[in-house]
This record gives C-alpha cells, sequence and structure tokens, in this order.
C-alpha cells in the first residue's frame, strides 16, 4: 500500500507495529531518522508489546511521522489544530521545546511536561497560551508546510515502501523478525551446542546468519542448521 494513501486509523503504538509489520526494514530505518532514536530502540518498541514505548518528544515525532505515513493516529486526530501545530513544530525541529514552553508563559522545573499534556493528552490551555500559539502559526507556518511537503514526496519515492509486504505466509518472518532471528541463532548456537567453533569457521557463519536475512522460509533455515550437526545429533 502506498504511503499516500489511506491507512486504518489506530493509536500511536497500533499504526507504528503495523508501519513496521508492512514495510520491515525500510520502515524502521525511516523511523531511526525521523525520530532520533537508536536504531535498537526502534527494534526495540516493534520486538515485544511489552517494550516501553517512547514518550515525550520522542513520541511527539513518531505521532507526526505516522501521520506523514498515511495513518489517521487517533491521538492526533483529536487535538484541536493549535495543537497539531506545536506538534508539527516539535516533529521538524522549528524550535526546541524548552524555547517554545517559555515562549508560552509555562515555568518551573519540569516546564516541558505542559507541552507533552497539551499535544499527546490533549490537554486545555489559557487564552493568552492560544495567542502565543497562533503566533507560531503566523511565523513558522511557511516553513512546516514545506517540511510536510518534502517529506510525503520521499516516503511516496521510495519505491519499496509502496508495496504492501506480505506477512501471513506460513513459515516466513518479517524482514526485521529475520533480523533478529539471525543474532538469536548465531548466539544460541555458540553458547550451547558443540558447533561454537565451526561458527568462526570461514563460510559457515555466513550461511547461517544469510539463510534469515535474506528472507528464507524457516524450513529452510532449519535444513541448513542441520548441515553442521552431527548427524546423530539431527532431529527430524
Amino acid at each position: 500500500m502506498p504511503f499516500h494513501e489511506a491507512r486504518p486509523r489506530g493509536t500511536i503504538d497500533e499504526s507504528f507495529r503495523d508501519l513496521i509489520e508492512q514495510q520491515g526494514l525500510k520502515g524502521i530505518a525511516l523511523v531511526v531518522e525521523f525520530t532520533g532514536a537508536e536504531r535498537l530502540t526502534v527494534e526495540r518498541w516493534f520486538s515485544s508489546e511489552s517494550a516501553q514505548m517512547p514518550v515525550g518528544e520522542r513520541r511527539v515525532r513518531l505521532m507526526c511521522f505516522l501521520e506523514l505515513a498515511g495513518y489517521e493516529v487517533s491521538e492526533f486526530q483529536t487535538l484541536h489544530k493549535e495543537a497539531r501545530f506545536l506538534a508539527w513544530m516539535i516533529a521538524f525541529h522549528i524550535k526546541p521545546s524548552l524555547e517554545m514552553v517559555v515562549d508560552m508563559g509555562y515555568h518551573g522545573g519540569d516546564r516541558t511536561r505542559e507541552l507533552w499534556r497539551i499535544i499527546l493528552a490533549g490537554g486545555g490551555y489559557s487564552p493568552k497560551v492560544g495567542e502565543v500559539i497562533v503566533g507560531f502559526k503566523n511565523r513558522y507556518n511557511r516553513q512546516v508546510g514545506r517540511h510536510q511537503q518534502e517529506w510525503r514526496q520521499r516516503l511516496g519515492s521510495v519505491e519499496k515502501l509502496s508495496a504492501r509486504q506480505p506477512t501471513t505466509e506460513p513459515g516466513v518472518a518479517s524482514p526485521m523478525r529475520q533480523e533478529h532471528l539471525a543474532t538469536t541463532f548465531q548466539r544460541m548456537l555458540i553458547a550451547t551446542t558443540s558447533l561454537g567453533s565451526m561458527l568462526l569457521e570461514d563460510g559457515v557463519e555466513a550461511k547461517v546468519l544469510g539463510a534469515t536475512r535474506n528472507g528464507i522460509d524457516i524450513r529452510e533455515l532449519i535444513s541448513t542448521l542441520k548441515q553442521f550437526l552431527p548427524q546423530d545429533n539431527v532431529v527430524s
């Protein structure tokens, strides 16, 4: 499904999981670039439903990226237009969050919390704060619009992202899970089997890891691993 087409409506977490399930490693790379999170951190968000999802500024950026990618993110759709503009300012690094809250008249040690309350929780604000936000929009609207257009064009031009990737074929892992399987199998074999020393030999490790990274059927992966097991240890 191309990024410019409408996608299902869901929460930030639901939309993110759907994005990675459909787009795999390419989707992860773009989320890393847009949010500024580490690659392993983004993979961790996806790999476990119990993983700690981003909060604060990074969560705002993830929400906005999903909107650019065509998702109708529930948290974003329920925001007032002024709060949406604050989110876009954060997403595109238009103005540091601390400077924004100072301009809005918030004070105290954790003053940025008020910004996340408005953007992520749909919290209210005073008429005076509303006037400041209108001032932001008058000053930065064109800049935000330019960034939105650039990213939408970029997402629409990525050929691999324009095709919805199948994820339900029996026995075949998604690209991100293939990468995870590669590392898991390597560590498992080195730690728990007599193949530890063999995996250090030229060619063997590459063949095992290549099996998962190239999208091979899991049953073929098992067959590949059996080639290196002593025959009396092979379980059919």
